[in-house]
């Protein structure tokens, strides 16, 4: 993971943040390159505008803890043709059932 300096307000609305997000490359089990943080209300806006900015290379849209640990990674809703906030949403309710 690049060297980050967390300002713990969302990039978006000012709001104290939790998540870290970023591109990763589809290989990266574990590394994020972060490009800011959000509330988790903004994640969606982020992966989209991340989204766009990668599109066409071989980087994806991730999210990280503030701890840096990878949580989503995009590629893989990509390979189940799912968007990036659609797979966010799967993991997010993956997440809230365990």
């Amino acid at each position: 993971m690049m060297e980050y300096k967390i300002k713990g307000k969302c990039f978006y609305c000012s709001k104290p943040t939790g998540y870290l997000v970023g591109v990763s490359k589809a290989g990266w089990k574990k590394r994020i390159d972060i490009s800011g943080e959000t509330c988790l209300e903004h994640v969606t806006d982020a992966l989209n505008k991340i989204g766009t900015l990668s599109f066409g290379t071989i980087y994806w849209p991730a999210v990280a803890n503030h701890d840096g640990a990878l949580l989503y990674h995009s590629f893989q809703a990509d390979k189940r043709k799912l968007s990036y906030v659609s797979g966010w949403n799967e993991y997010l309710n993956q997440s809230q059932r365990t």
